[in-house]
């Protein structure tokens, strides 16, 4: 459920905010599986992974390590709900509501 309500917030603001943003999602033969790709003008795609965890590791977001290789200018994140907010092996793990600014989701 946690999954659903950030895509549906993050449709919801795309709209609000006329944003033009794409949202689609990969699921790949060798079954890695990627829960929303956002593609914003102007701003690199983004691949990002959602998880309701309150501590998120490297290995539960494998998918988007096995992505990196083959689109390198991208900028990969995990949204969840772990308050420690980091980077590590240049994927963003962020607190879902700083996710939503960081992803440009909110006006200032």
């Amino acid at each position: 459920m946690f999954e659903q309500f950030i895509i549906l917030e993050m449709h919801r603001l795309n709209s609000y905010y006329s944003l033009d943003y794409e949202f689609s999602y990969l699921q790949t033969n060798n079954n890695t599986e990627v829960d929303l790709i956002i593609e914003r003008p102007g701003l690199p795609t983004a691949f990002v992974e959602i998880k309701s965890k309150e501590s998120v590791t490297l290995e539960d977001i494998s998918s988007l390590n096995s992505l990196k290789k083959d689109f390198p200018k991208a900028s990969y994140v995990c949204l969840s709900n772990d308050t420690k907010e980091r980077v590590e092996n240049g994927i963003n793990f962020l607190y879902w509501k700083t996710g939503f600014q960081e992803l440009g989701f909110c006006k200032t």
